[in-house]
């Protein structure tokens, strides 16, 4: 290319694959792991990686076309770890906070009770802050307002 050529415009980013173009099993994956662990073993780290890159992209897809099932999607972590003397790998789904929940509990924290929802939560509208009044300082000049309301 020499000087005078202009520079080629970027290409817009391509949309993702709709969410059916990946496999059941994927979305089944993602549903289970909302809720509780499940370990896949693959046969090598590659495998691993591989499997994760998928599920992250069928992530994506959801997120792009709106997919009912997002909100489960969402709730699951996918990690990878080696097993020891092999060159297998596990792949672990799991509920995002479920690594806290032993530290969360600890602390009191009743975990067995459902969340609150809106309809359940009273409605009653929350106290309206009462304004400060208004102090002059006694040495303090009339304002333009005063000058005008003393006419």
């Amino acid at each position: 290319m020499n000087d005078t050529t202009p520079p080629r415009k970027p290409r817009p980013p391509r949309p993702p694959r709709v969410p059916e173009a990946f496999g059941q099993e994927l979305h089944e994956l993602l549903k289970i792991g909302a809720v509780e662990t499940r370990v896949i073993t693959l046969p090598s780290h590659s495998d691993a990686v591989g499997l994760r890159h998928r599920l992250s992209k069928l992530r994506v897809s959801m997120r792009y076309h709106g997919h009912p099932l997002l909100h489960l999607a969402e709730q699951c972590t996918v990690s990878i770890r080696p097993i020891a003397n092999s060159d297998k790998c596990d792949l672990i789904v799991q509920p995002v906070d479920k690594k806290y929940r032993e530290a969360i509990r600890l602390a009191g924290i009743d975990l067995d009770q459902p969340l609150p929802t809106p309809a359940s939560t009273p409605d009653a509208p929350l106290p309206e802050p009462e304004p400060e009044p208004l102090v002059k300082a006694p040495d303090a000049p009339p304002s333009p307002i005063e000058k005008y309301l003393k006419k």
